[in-house]
């Protein structure tokens, strides 16, 4: 199936009006129509969007769907605020100091079995990216294989929850990495 946007600037623009469209009580179709004169001349909605990390890091379209004027010709003023990863996202959106933020999935649902007040809307990856990387000659084929190993990630990293679900699904002992 091919996706009908040119790129993923224009994914990231859109993914920002179903958002708001959906928030606001209007309709993303609405969002997603192409603005009339008037529409344009109105003063442009300003919104803060919070950031799971720094600009630009793996979330460039972000910031290129801004640079190319895509917020602006749907009459919206964007303000890309940087973050200091998922989890801070969640805590930021859920007590209500940025309306909108981009996170993980695993630290949205953390955050929602906690109480934080929080609603995904979308998903930018069909599956994770998270992944291990391993010398050729010492290759890692298994979870299994990382029992005795060091793997090496932010202490706050959101992949850090899916490297433990994965472990304990295999039946395998996370504190043995």
């Amino acid at each position: 199936m091919r996706i009908p946007f040119q790129s993923m600037s224009h994914l990231a623009a859109m993914a920002v009006l179903l958002v708001l469209g959906g928030s606001s009580g209007g309709t993303a179709r609405a969002f997603a129509q192409t603005p009339t004169p008037k529409a344009a001349a109105r003063e442009p909605v300003r919104i803060e969007f919070q950031m799971p990390w720094i600009l630009p890091t793996e979330y460039f379209y972000f910031l290129m769907a801004d640079v190319k004027g895509y917020y602006r010709e749907e009459g919206i003023q964007i303000h890309l605020n940087e973050g200091s990863g998922s989890g801070n996202t969640v805590k930021i959106v859920g007590a209500g100091s940025s309306p909108i933020g981009l996170a993980d999935a695993n630290r949205i649902l953390a955050g929602r079995v906690n109480g934080v007040p929080i609603k995904s809307v979308m998903t930018l990856f069909y599956t994770s990216p998270v992944l291990l990387i391993s010398p050729r000659d010492k290759p890692l084929k298994n979870l299994s294989d990382l029992i005795g190993k060091k793997v090496g990630d932010a202490p706050a990293s959101a992949n850090l929850l899916i490297w433990r679900a994965a472990m304990a699904r295999k039946g395998l002992d996370e504190r043995k990495v």
